[in-house]
């Protein structure tokens, strides 16, 4: 593996092993501007998070887990001079999910101990809208199923 690898791993057992694109820094950067122009105080930035496993160590036990992303949100809060809005943990896949200003966001992902950031993007309108309209005709009401 390369520093460049975002590793996912549960309860010590690797899960994913993700390549970061450190070659294409255009592309991120186009998407970190395109969220400070969107962030406001209305529109916060999300982003997930993955934390880094323990070489050569036994899984950490969620209560570890919530203490060590509580002291890296709180780190980065200082760091940032920025409040997060809502932070989420999830101790058994050792991640966590914060909203808040870009700048938190950021300094978020330079901590040692995150291995990767995933932005977190919903659409506003969850409908699957149709193509196109249609006219659809109804079979009659005479057919009726085979009884056995």
């Amino acid at each position: 593996m390369t520093p460049n690898d975002c590793v996912v791993a549960r309860r010590g057992k690797v899960l994913m092993v993700r390549k970061r694109n450190a070659s294409k820094k255009s592309a991120g950067e186009t998407r970190r501007s395109q969220g400070r122009k969107k962030a406001s105080a209305n529109n916060p930035v999300k982003a997930k998070f993955t934390l880094r496993s323990p070489a050569g160590r036994a899984p950490r036990s969620p209560e570890t887990i919530r203490k060590v992303v509580r002291r890296i949100v709180e780190k980065a809060e200082s760091e940032s001079g920025a409040k997060s809005q809502d932070v989420k943990i999830y101790p058994n896949i050792d991640s966590f999910s914060v909203s808040g200003s870009p700048e938190l966001v950021e300094s978020l992902e330079k901590h040692e101990e995150v291995a990767c950031r995933l932005p977190e993007v919903s659409s506003e309108d969850m409908l699957i809208r149709p193509v196109r309209k249609r006219v659809v005709q109804l079979k009659s009401k005479g057919t009726r199923r085979s009884q056995k």
